[in-house]
C-alpha cells in the first residue's frame, strides 16, 4: 500500500465514519452556488427550446414523424455483448480502516485520537484540529505522521494475511 492509497483509505474512513455536516444556514450566509445551466435557464429568454428550434428547422427523412426530429446526429457505439463493469467495495476499505484504527486505540489511544480528530472532524483548520486535540501544531503534526505510519505498517499487515 502507498501513502496515496492509504491517503485516500484515511479520507474515505473519514467520510464514511466522520461527522456530517447537516445544518441550516445562518441569516447572514450565502447558499451554495446554483449549477451555470440551472442560472441560464432561469435568466435565458426564447420562445423555443434551442433543441426543438434546430429540429423542426431540419428537413425530415422519409418516413419521419415532426414530432419525432432531433437534431443531434448520433451512432450507436456499445456492442449487444457490453458489460458495465463492477466498481471495487469501498466500503471494506473504510471497515478496514476502522478495525486498524480499533487496534491502534488499544495500543496508543493518543495517536488514535489525532487521527481520528484529523480525518472526521470537519470544518476546522488544522491548527483548530490541533488545539483539539490538545497540541500545538507542531506536536499534532508530528503525532499525525506516526499515527498514519502506523495505520500504513498494520493496513499492508492485514491486506498480506
Amino acid at each position: 500500500m502507498t501513502r496515496d492509497q492509504l491517503e485516500d483509505a484515511l479520507r474515505h474512513w473519514g467520510r464514511v465514519y466522520g461527522e456530517t455536516v447537516d445544518r441550516e444556514l445562518g441569516e447572514d450566509e450565502k447558499a451554495p452556488a446554483v449549477h451555470p445551466i440551472a442560472r441560464a435557464m432561469e435568466y435565458g429568454h426564447r420562445t423555443l427550446d434551442k433543441r426543438q428550434s434546430v429540429a423542426f428547422q431540419r428537413r425530415p427523412r422519409a418516413g419521419e414523424k415532426s414530432w419525432s426530429r432531433d437534431p443531434i446526429v448520433c451512432s450507436e457505439t456499445r456492442t449487444s455483448h457490453f458489460v458495465a463493469p463492477v466498481a471495487p467495495p469501498r466500503a471494506s476499505m473504510a471497515d478496514q480502516v476502522q478495525t486498524a484504527w480499533l487496534a491502534l486505540v488499544r495500543c496508543d489511544p493518543e495517536l488514535a485520537n489525532v487521527l481520528r480528530i484529523e480525518y472526521h472532524v470537519r470544518g476546522e483548520t488544522q491548527r483548530g484540529r490541533a488545539s483539539m486535540a490538545g497540541h500545538t501544531l507542531g506536536k499534532y503534526r508530528e503525532l499525525l505522521a506516526e499515527g498514519k505510519g502506523w495505520m500504513m505498517g498494520r493496513m499492508a499487515f492485514a491486506i498480506a494475511a
